[in-house]
């Protein structure tokens, strides 16, 4: 199968391909007479269009059977959410397309009075608090802040009758703001309201209850009623917090109509209301319609077959967290599932370093037998708090362990935590320090090195079955941490992560080979794949995945 569409990390069975045609469709997915295959298209490229939306990616990304589906039906009638999100992303794609002169402003103008036509609704006709609690739909407040962002980047003039004064009381917020956003934890008590200046204006006081809405989500009232989430004294602060946040929103949306010149008229949606203010307005909605447990329904699983899986993320737009959100399913390569599913039936135990947030191990123990047992390692303590959620929530803890771990080989080795970003995303990464002169205590988040033999050892994981590391270019040095397991045939089966910036390639593949695996990867065995992983050019782009499978007089 071939995947629906998305970024080049999503796997082919996330989604079946549309088909090309179907016959008896006309079209419209509204049309009548219908039949049970026009509907089951139209259902399923309903959902395959709201998924691309919450994937929160460019319209340029959109895979082309998705786009012509679009196309081929009636989208405003039979899909409306989707309908909105892709009029915002194609905006958005027109915007970049324009160039940044004086005779584009025009278009650009009535691009923009399009996309106010859309988005209006979420000021006022909404409730707000009722459209969080119900579930993500297409990630609209990420599609209105990207057309913001761009007429604020390329055509500012447009959107000059809302720009505030600059006062030390609202730059003093909107830092905190922002700093706020780039967080995967929210400290309890936490509160910006407590920052207000009698300075601020409506919108500075939406953004702060907003902010203090998020806050208890995260801390206090995670997840939605009935899918992860429960009843509580700070469920019902957070949704008055949220009613108060857009009544703010809804009279700043007045006072901009109010004063606006009679040019403006068809301007009448939060895009103006934001204007050129710096206050991360969409990006914290946004973030307020990023779920932090998803209620996963998982295909063909041992342990989950009539239940729900309630999965565990971070609020940030995550590079994991945000494929779960857009395609609810778990977030792991298929060759890894290949392995596991040579094992459905049967109690494994799996060892996972660079976990993050499960994706993988996590779908080893649901789809191979309720008696499997895992290790899940990683160095990042959200992810590995997440983690631990998830497996309490889905009543695993006796099953899995979470350790927060940086495993490598050199345990005089210190490393700090940096943020990659991927597009609009964002995967946390570490960068060695080790011999830096400055004050190293100084960085974020200092970790030291810790070998996976140690870990192995003390946690009582003498035989693994399956041995999976991906930790974003280190692979290397963290098998390396491994010898003893690897050189004794403790780890049957290993599968590490390749990508072309990998520290040592071939030598993942001759430090396996030493130790009597037989190696796979991307249709090459043993000599060949060390010869591919020795030119960094034969390496395809993105990520893939080396298999090692123990046979020592192979």
């Amino acid at each position: 199968m071939s995947p629906a569409f998305g970024p080049r990390d999503m796997e082919d069975e996330d989604f079946e391909a549309l088909p090309a045609a179907i016959p008896g469709l006309d079209r419209t997915c509204d049309a009548r007479p219908s039949s049970p295959e026009v509907e089951e298209w139209c259902q399923r490229s309903c959902t395959q269009l709201l998924a691309f939306l919450r994937m929160r990616a460019e319209f340029e990304a959109i895979d082309f059977n998705v786009y012509k589906a679009a196309d081929a039906m009636n989208t405003w009638s039979s899909c409306p959410t989707a309908h909105r999100g892709i009029v915002l992303a194609r905006i958005a794609q027109r915007l970049r397309q324009l160039p940044q002169d004086s005779a584009s402003l025009h278009t650009a103008r009535r691009l923009l009075v399009n996309a106010e036509y859309v988005s209006r609704t979420y000021v006022v006709d909404i409730n707000l608090t009722g459209y969080l609690a119900s579930g993500t739909s297409y990630a609209p407040w990420f599609h209105m802040g990207t057309v913001h962002r761009i007429v604020i980047e390329k055509f500012p003039e447009i959107l000059d009758i809302n720009e505030p004064d600059a006062v030390a009381s609202r730059e003093e917020l909107v830092a905190a703001l922002k700093h706020y956003l780039s967080l995967d934890t929210a400290a309890s008590g936490l509160q910006f309201r407590r920052l207000r200046r009698p300075s601020w204006s409506s919108l500075d006081m939406s953004a702060s209850l907003f902010a203090d809405a998020d806050i208890l989500r995260i801390t206090e009232a995670p997840g939605l009623l009935d899918h992860g989430g429960v009843e509580s004294p700070a469920r019902d602060r957070m949704e008055q917090l949220l009613h108060l946040g857009q009544k703010y929103l809804l009279q700043a949306y007045l006072h901009t109509k109010a004063r606006a010149p009679p040019s403006w008229t068809e301007m009448h949606g939060i895009i103006a209301t934001v204007g050129r203010s710096a206050v991360p307005l969409f990006d914290l909605l946004d973030r307020l319609d990023s779920q932090v447990i998803e209620g996963l329904h998982l295909r063909d699983s041992v342990t989950h077959i009539s239940k729900p899986f309630f999965a565990h993320l971070l609020p940030t737009r995550n590079v994991e967290s945000n494929h779960v959100r857009s395609v609810l399913d778990l977030h792991c390569d298929r060759v890894f599932k290949d392995q596991v599913d040579e094992h459905r039936g049967q109690p494994i135990t799996v060892v996972e370093v660079g976990a993050h947030l499960g994706g993988c191990i996590l779908y080893a123990l649901t789809h191979s037998h309720h008696k499997s047992r895992g290790l899940a390692i990683d160095a990042y303590f959200p992810a590995v708090a997440a983690l631990r959620r998830t497996a309490e929530s889905n009543e695993m803890k006796e099953r899995l362990t979470v350790l927060e771990h940086f495993v490598c080989a050199n345990q005089s080795h210190k490393y700090s935590l940096v943020f990659d970003e991927t597009g609009v995303l964002s995967q946390p990464g570490w960068q060695d320090v080790s011999e830096w002169q400055e004050d190293v205590e100084k960085l974020p988040e200092i970790k030291e090195c810790t070998s996976l033999d140690s870990i192995l050892q003390s946690k009582g994981f003498g035989q693994v079955d399956i041995l999976r590391i991906s930790v974003l270019g280190r692979e290397y040095y963290a098998l390396q941490s491994a010898e003893e397991a690897l050189a004794s045939g403790q780890v049957k089966v290993v599968a590490v992560s390749i990508l072309r910036d990998n520290s040592a390639p071939a030598k993942i593949a001759q430090l396996l080979q030493s130790h009597g695996y037989k190696l796979y990867f991307n249709e090459h065995t043993d000599e060949a794949v060390v010869r591919v992983l020795s030119d960094r050019e034969q390496i395809p782009e993105g990520t893939l995945t080396l298999v090692a499978l123990y046979h020592p007089l192979h």
